[in-house]
């Protein structure tokens, strides 16, 4: 994540964009989750006919691994785990939500600032302490920013964490005319 930080904070990084599939990415990723997580029940909801987004697939799927691990560790075994896609206006907004601890108001700014961590007992919304060492939410961010999007954490109705990843959608490539018989 270090390394990754510095690359993506550099100014010369040419960041290599295809058309890619927001169903096959977030396919991908809940599929790693769930292997790598079998114990844990994470659910996948798609809006039909998502448009092809523009980005950097290994990037994108990068950025959801490390939401998804962060909900992971922050949330009660038996509670799930929401990710989810949906189109508005000329933004893709990919959502990955929790019923974990929380994150305080004060904190949800800052937290993704590298070497930012919740330390303090109140810094969660249950009161509890859990630490990483500062860099998988700021290299989200950082994804992000090289495509064009933002990163925005709120609270989840009911308790938890929610954390949404807004990219831009371009004009969508033509389809491939079919061959007539």
């Amino acid at each position: 994540n270090t390394l990754q930080l510095a690359r993506l904070d550099s100014n010369t990084l040419d960041i290599p964009m295809n058309w890619e599939s927001v169903e096959e990415i977030v396919g991908t990723v809940g599929a790693r989750a769930r292997r790598t997580h079998p114990q844990r029940r994470i659910d996948i909801r798609l809006a039909e006919n998502l448009p092809l987004l523009r980005c950097d697939a290994v990037l994108i799927n990068q950025l959801l691994d490390n939401l998804i691990e962060n909900s992971l560790r922050h949330s009660a075994t038996d509670k799930p785990i929401l990710i989810h896609a949906k189109v508005y206006g000329a933004a893709l907004a990919l959502i990955v939500e929790d019923q974990g601890c929380g994150i305080a108001d004060a904190w949800k700014e800052r937290v993704v600032d590298i070497f930012q961590r919740v330390e303090a007992s109140n810094a969660l919304a249950d009161g509890h302490t859990r630490r990483g060492i500062g860099i998988g939410l700021a290299v989200c961010r950082a994804i992000a920013q090289v495509h064009g999007g933002q990163l925005h954490i709120t609270d989840t109705a009911g308790g938890g964490t929610t954390v949404q990843l807004t990219l831009p959608l371009s004009e969508q490539p033509e389809q491939p005319r079919e061959l007539s018989e």
